[in-house]
């Protein structure tokens, strides 16, 4: 009897599932549109050569030409925008009224920014080192390498810095009064594990001040 349920439950999945990708077609304009009884939604390709995805909940969300040159460039392929397309379906089929842009400027920094107060900003400075700025509700956090090559973070009021001392080890100092040395021999192991300095760096915010 418990066979036969669950036979009977997974064939009502298998064609719940078959009949939610079937509703996914494109229009007489090449946009992909996503039509059911409770929710409506369509990708279209902007006359700026963006993307732009709306739904019957009020949501907006918009991709210029850069940030699709440089994060989306294989939407090109059908197969992955048909997927990029049921994956924004997905996400925002129970939120309503929200809207966000990413972007790339001329300067190639990526800009992600939203009606809830929220802005992102990830690139290069002009001496090549990569920062991270976020905006949220009037309250600043940042991540930069200054002229010296110390790591500065900012969040609020909340500080810290990462560094190569004169005897190769690597100083971490926090606002909150951590401060500690890293052996150059343990660098080079936490470096193989999150990369690089930078994602040492992050992993020492995110254990002692996030």
């Amino acid at each position: 009897m418990r066979k036969s349920y669950l036979l009977s439950l997974f064939i009502a999945l298998f064609w719940l599932n078959m009949s939610e990708a079937q509703i996914i077609k494109r229009n007489i304009h090449d946009d992909l549109e996503y039509n059911n009884t409770y929710y409506t939604a369509k990708l279209k390709k902007d006359i700026h050569g963006g993307i732009q995805f709306t739904d019957s909940n009020s949501n907006k969300i918009s991709y210029n030409k850069g940030y699709i040159a440089k994060e989306l460039n294989e939407i090109s392929n059908s197969d992955y925008e048909y997927a990029f397309f049921d994956d924004l379906v997905r996400k925002y089929r129970y939120t309503s009224q929200y809207e966000v842009s990413y972007k790339v400027d001329i300067f190639d920094k990526i800009i992600i920014e939203d009606n809830k107060g929220s802005k992102k900003i990830v690139g290069k400075d002009i001496h090549g080192n990569q920062f991270f700025e976020e905006e949220y509700n009037g309250v600043r956090r940042s991540i930069k390498r200054d002229l010296l090559g110390t790591l500065q973070y900012v969040n609020g009021s909340i500080t810290a810095s990462f560094r190569k001392g004169f005897m190769k080890n690597w100083e971490y100092r926090d606002s909150t009064g951590n401060q500690f040395d890293i052996s150059s021999k343990t660098m080079d192991r936490l470096s193989i594990r999150f990369q690089n300095d930078e994602g040492v760096f992050f992993y020492l915010i995110n254990e002692y001040l996030e």
